[in-house]
């Protein structure tokens, strides 16, 4: 198993055809003020898996950890079933998209997305949350 692409975004959706848009990727928020509320924003991955790993169900969780590693949010754990297209001789690959809705941010500095896969850390996104101009 492999992390292709995990980024954050300001729009995630994925078509019948498992084609991924997203819009509005970032990794920086430059906050008017402290606490800081975000409507909407979504966390976005790709994953791909091997032959052997198909026609099975992974546990998908998303945590959020501020720069001195407390949790500051955690969603999961999610199904995510790895099927296979016909065949189980080719890689197969799987999106993820999680919305968060009113993320509030009450401290400047680096945070961290976690991107756990069977409880096993797969990816993490970085978000630099600069402090409010005076």
């Amino acid at each position: 198993m492999n992390v292709a692409l995990a980024v954050l975004a300001d729009y995630a959706s994925v078509d019948s055809l498992n084609k991924m848009t997203l819009v509005g990727i970032f990794g920086v928020w430059n906050p008017p003020s402290l606490p800081f509320n975000v409507p909407i924003m979504y966390v976005a991955a790709r994953f791909g898996f091997e032959p052997a790993e198909t026609n099975s169900t992974k546990k998908i969780r998303i945590s959020l950890h501020d720069l001195g590693g407390r949790e500051l949010l955690n969603v999961g754990p999610m199904d995510l079933q790895v099927s296979s297209s016909g065949t189980t001789t080719q890689n197969v690959e799987a999106n993820v998209m999680v919305r968060i809705n009113d993320l509030v941010i009450n401290k400047a500095g680096m945070h961290k997305w976690q991107l756990l896969v069977d409880n096993d850390l797969k990816a993490i996104i970085t978000m630099m949350v600069n402090p409010p101009e005076i």
